[in-house]
């Protein structure tokens, strides 16, 4: 994997806030993992962004795993080279060891804040707390509302699929996927409702992949039907694959990656644009289906509701990086230097 590499673990869905962050502490039997505890504003992201950089140089395969609700900002870092995680353990993904001391291992970045100051104005760091809060939850509303229209829109498609010739489809991609070595499903999220826009890592699936089949489909019932049906089977013979749910329905499958036999499957909507890959137009794949206005009109709805909830997403983070400010007048970065130079004699020396 190459710095091109990057996925979500985390995002706001239908079903509030989903998290694949559990993965991390079930990798392997080897990989060591180290939690970050800390507030905003208290180096977390900034102390992976060193890891990151550190490992790069070394030229170590890499996974990135930025925020959704900020994607400047780190979530996580796998280093499948040093067999060695970082990642962020605090709301909304609160993660704790399931091996404490073994091979996962906690730092609080917390202690390096000067708590007077920090009492000093706690009534504005409260309400930008609250303030913050808000803003999600308006923003999972809309997803919410967005979710419900296209889940009847792919309801309705689903029932026109030419399951034959959508069936064939997928069994010639199985033969092309199957190697015969065994490993692990992985989740991960290749898009997510992010600051003002909703994010996608469009480069991912090339940089896993040889041959990328870009599946364009307007209402997703048949893309879900072919990649499930894949899925179902390549990961019954073992297979490596990393799944990618829809983050805003995570219910439905919108991606999938074999990185053994170098082949992905990416779906094409209105939100989701791809560059480059091979196309395949799923309107072939639906029987005389009628479009009917109720689904242009949802399709048309969705696509208001949306952009509302980035809109939401991107004033969270401007109150956030208001709060943060409190925080990191109050930081000791010193201490952070010596901190970085601790990670890097624990997991890399």
């Amino acid at each position: 994997m190459n710095t091109k590499t990057k996925f979500f673990l985390g995002a706001n869905s239908n079903n509030d806030f989903i998290s694949y962050f559990k993965q991390l502490q079930e990798q392997n039997s080897s990989m060591r993992l180290l939690i970050l505890k800390g507030g905003p504003g208290s180096g977390k992201s900034s102390l992976m962004k060193r890891v990151l950089s550190f490992a790069q140089q070394k030229g170590h395969r890499l996974e990135i795993i930025p925020c959704a609700s900020d994607p400047e900002s780190l979530d996580a870092v796998i280093d499948y080279t040093a067999d060695f995680a970082i990642m962020d353990g605090t709301a909304p993904h609160t993660e704790d060891p399931s091996l404490p001391g073994a091979r996962h291992h906690i730092i609080y970045t917390g202690d390096l804040w000067d708590c007077n100051k920090l009492a000093e104005n706690s009534n504005d760091i409260e309400l930008l707390g609250l303030s913050i809060s808000d803003c999600h939850k308006s923003a999972g509303a809309y997803i919410k509302a967005a979710a419900a229209l296209l889940g009847e829109n792919m309801r309705y498609a689903g029932k026109f699929i030419n399951r034959e010739k959508a069936a064939a489809f997928a069994a010639d991609i199985i033969k092309k996927v199957h190697t015969g070595k065994k490993g692990k499903t992985k989740k991960r999220l290749l898009s997510a409702v992010s600051v003002g826009e909703i994010k996608l890592f469009s480069d991912t699936p090339f940089s896993l992949a040889d041959r990328v089949y870009v599946l364009e489909d307007r209402w997703g019932a048949a893309a879900d039907y072919i990649l499930k049906a894949i899925f179902n089977v390549a990961s019954l013979d073992g297979e490596e694959v990393i799944y990618c749910p829809c983050s805003v329905m995570p219910e439905k499958c919108d991606h999938l990656i074999f990185p053994e036999s170098r082949i992905a499957l990416v779906t094409q909507n209105c939100f989701l644009k791809f560059s480059d890959g091979e196309r395949v137009n799923l309107e072939d794949f639906y029987a005389s289906m009628p479009l009917e206005e109720n689904i242009q009109t949802r399709l048309k709805s969705a696509k208001k509701l949306l952009p509302h909830a980035c809109s939401m997403i991107k004033e969270a983070k401007s109150l956030h990086d208001e709060l943060e400010a409190y925080y990191v007048d109050a930081m000791d970065f010193g201490r952070m230097n010596e901190l970085f130079d601790e990670v890097v004699e624990r997991f890399y020396m």
